[in-house]
């Protein structure tokens, strides 16, 4: 196919989508402008015509993958979940989807983002401007709500932090957990994420609307050197 007849949104997209690929198989520092174009079946002018260059489309398609998790699997807010406890549910299962959701169509996907967070780029400041940073605040927002005005606002932090990083362990843990699942002939040793996510907000809301959860930490910090 001659790359002078793909109209201008078809090119657009053809860098975007292969872009993705190459990115999430190679990394961002190896990933050539060449190779993504020939893979999109481009002329290599189309990245600077329409992203400027390489970081412009590597932040392109990380904006791209954003928005198509924020459709699919959306965050709730006060407005469509008015309990908290619900609302909590919600978010939690909402992350897990987002995190271990790795089908043929969205493998990809995954995969880039997980490259992005553990080795970050120039693109890691726009994501947590703009993605990570108001769900953390939804997030403090929702365990106060259910109880947590007593916990002070580092603390609060670390709580919020706390059920985020219990979603992100089981993404990037998955081949082991699986494994250790399997060693113990349960059921299944397939990840289950509705169950996952009651468990998570379970432990959550103990944590949160639990009196002795301050008196406890308050006794740890004592025990700092």
């Amino acid at each position: 196919m001659s790359t002078t007849t793909i109209p201008d949104e078809d090119t657009r997209h053809r860098l975007l989508n292969a872009a993705g690929r190459v990115f999430a198989a190679r990394g961002f520092q190896n990933a050539t402008v060449r190779e993504i174009c020939a893979a999109a079946e481009v002329n290599i002018a189309s990245v600077a015509y329409y992203f400027r260059d390489k970081m412009g489309l590597y932040r392109a398609v990380v904006r791209q993958i954003r928005d198509d998790e924020t459709r699919r699997f959306p965050i709730p807010d006060p407005i469509s979940h008015a309990d908290p406890t619900e609302r909590l549910f919600a978010f939690v299962r909402a992350l897990l989807h987002r995190m271990l959701n790795d089908a043929e169509a969205n493998g990809w996907q995954v995969r880039l983002l997980m490259r992005e967070v553990q080795q970050p780029t120039e693109a890691m400041e726009d994501i947590v401007k703009d993605h990570f940073s108001p769900i953390l605040d939804q997030l403090c927002q929702n365990l106060a709500e259910l109880g947590g005005e007593s916990i002070n606002p580092r603390a609060m932090t670390h709580l919020a932090l706390s059920v985020i990083g219990q979603c992100f362990h089981y993404r990037i843990s998955e081949h082991a957990i699986h494994e250790l699942l399997s060693a113990r002939d349960l059921t299944s040793s397939e990840i289950d994420i509705d169950e996952l996510a009651v468990h998570i907000t379970s432990v959550t809301l103990a944590a949160t609307c639990n009196a002795a959860f301050v008196k406890q930490q308050a006794k740890l910090r004592d025990l700092i050197p």
